[in-house]
């Protein structure tokens, strides 16, 4: 790139807008090429049921980042009944900690709040973890040991840049051959895929995705 046009650049008021528009085409060449073949369900609810089918039987380590009222845990825990799956959720339960700048829009900070309060769920495989994710990560992986479970699930739905990039970095050594991350909002080119696409390149992980919902909102990559 020309000195002048850098300069230029560099003069120009900053704009989300404009680097969406830069970025949309990156995932655009993203589902063009890794995802070409990859298998669109047409509801949220059905691309949990095929991926936890892929799943069944298996003894996992379901780890969800962003619980809120706790939908998707819930619905984890009874499309996999092995006793010694363990399910742990991890969120502030007092709403986004930043504010969420969306595609073409934003969400306030302290969305999602729900009173600092946990969901209630009487099943013993899962626990919640209350807190920001880099006090509550560290110590949850300090005494974690993942080797007597067939697989790993990890549920990223916290939706912010930060906090995606933060868990995928904290959890890279845990994040094996096989391990499978799940994305709610992996459209958001600002957010979840670009915090996928930055951890990916700096770990140097490869990955083969697997299913998504049919406007590819939620993804499911198993890691090769």
């Amino acid at each position: 790139m020309a000195w002048w046009v850098r300069r230029a650049m560099q003069c120009l008021p900053y704009s989300r807008l404009a680097v969406v528009a830069v970025s949309l085409p990156k995932l655009s060449h993203w589902q063009r090429t890794k995802a070409a073949n990859i298998e669109l369900i047409p509801t949220r609810r059905g691309f949990h049921e095929k991926l936890a089918e892929q799943l069944r039987g298996m003894r996992i380590l379901f780890l969800e980042f962003g619980v809120f009222q706790g939908e998707s845990i819930k619905y984890w825990l009874t499309l996999n009944d092995n006793p010694g799956s363990r399910f742990v959720g991890f969120d502030t339960f007092t709403g986004l900690p930043e504010k969420w700048h969306t595609n073409f829009g934003q969400v306030d900070a302290g969305s999602f709040d729900v009173g600092g309060n946990a969901p209630v769920v009487s099943d013993s495989r899962c626990s919640f973890r209350k807190g920001i994710f880099q006090d509550t990560l560290p110590v949850f992986l300090e005494g974690l040991d993942a080797t007597s479970y067939d697989n790993i699930v990890l549920h990223l739905d916290a939706d912010l840049y930060s906090s995606t990039l933060f868990v995928l970095a904290e959890c890279n050594a845990l994040i094996r051959v096989g391990t499978i991350l799940v994305f709610d909002e992996f459209p958001s080119v600002l957010n979840e895929f670009r915090a996928f696409e930055d951890w990916a390149a700096a770990y140097q992980r490869r990955y083969t995705p697997l299913l998504a919902t049919s406007r590819i909102e939620q993804v499911a990559i198993r890691i090769d």
